[in-house]
């Protein structure tokens, strides 16, 4: 059984993570779209080294910023890790915020042999949405150029497929962490702070000279700064817009994690952390043993 903590971003899954995988001899799988690049630290808010070397994380700092990569080849390597492990019976903790991520490895998805990255037009990508399905047309609003550029890859690469045939790929079982959106607010407002006070700018500004491929740029944290490169936006207003998309990516986190995923989950505004810890430390020994029961 594979075994994740999810919820959104700045909720405090790294370090819950890192102190169950410690106390488990457990591994860690990293599920975020963006700490797969090398150099992108402090944006992506990733663990430091320190943490690296007391619990083996896999799937962080893999390819250059400057390379494409896309969720086909995260599926492919991460199944690839969770194999290996399974087979030398070595438990993994899948963590991170990529929701659609982490539903590519637990869930049948069967994507097209490429993915694309260059898009047509709107109007193309519309009619190519409307000639597969209509009905989601009416889900996404028509000015959300995004979203449908989004829709348009998933059908291009055939990972759009219905609910009733997402089924698990492995066994799993995920717990969640949440708190209320005022408190996150909060935390992403000085998280954002901190990473200014931790050299932010001077890490964009090294690796835009290095060269960011286009799915790395589109990271938070990292995209905001362009326009203040072409001194189109101030100092103040790209902080400010970095934390507006953060903030922005939260709910769409838990939208996605509610209604794609049976998570159990945990309130931190309502539990500490230490009585969240006891509870999933209790919750995954108990399955685990479960597991080993059925086995024999």
């Amino acid at each position: 059984m594979i075994f994740g903590l999810v919820g959104p971003t700045g909720v405090g899954k790294s370090d819950l993570a890192l102190e169950i995988a410690t106390l488990l001899e457990f591994e860690i799988l990293s599920v975020d779209a963006y700490q797969i690049y090398k150099k992108m630290n402090i944006g992506t808010a990733k663990v430091n080294e320190t943490a690296l070397k007391k619990v083996p994380h896999h799937m962080i700092n893999i390819v250059e910023p400057s390379e494409a990569y896309d969720v086909k080849t995260f599926q492919e390597q991460a199944r690839t890790i969770i194999d290996e492990k399974t087979k030398i019976q070595q438990p993994l903790l899948c963590v991170g915020g990529s929701g659609f991520y982490l539903k590519s490895i637990l869930h049948h998805f069967e994507f097209s042999e490429t993915i694309p990255n260059e898009v047509p037009s709107l109007d193309k990508m519309i009619a190519f949405i409307k000639a597969h399905d209509e009905s989601i047309l009416l889900k996404v609003h028509p000015n959300n150029h995004k979203r449908i550029k989004n829709v348009y890859i998933r059908l291009k690469s055939g990972s759009d497929i219905p609910k009733s045939h997402q089924k698990p790929y492995y066994g799993y079982h995920l717990f969640g962490l949440t708190r209320s959106r005022d408190a996150l607010k909060k935390i992403v407002s000085k998280r954002v702070d901190q990473m200014m006070e931790q050299g932010l700018l001077e890490e964009v500004k090294n690796l835009y000279q290095e060269g960011l491929s286009k799915t790395a740029k589109e990271a938070i944290g990292y995209k905001e700064w362009e326009a203040y490169f072409n001194n189109e936006a101030s100092l103040e207003e790209t902080i400010q817009a970095i934390k507006s998309h953060t903030f922005k990516y939260i709910k769409k986190q838990e939208t996605y994690f509610k209604h794609q995923f049976n998570v159990e989950w945990f309130n931190l505004d309502e539990q500490s952390k230490d009585e969240i810890k006891a509870t999933i430390l209790k919750k995954i020994k108990h399955l685990k043993s479960m597991e080993s029961m059925s086995l024999l």
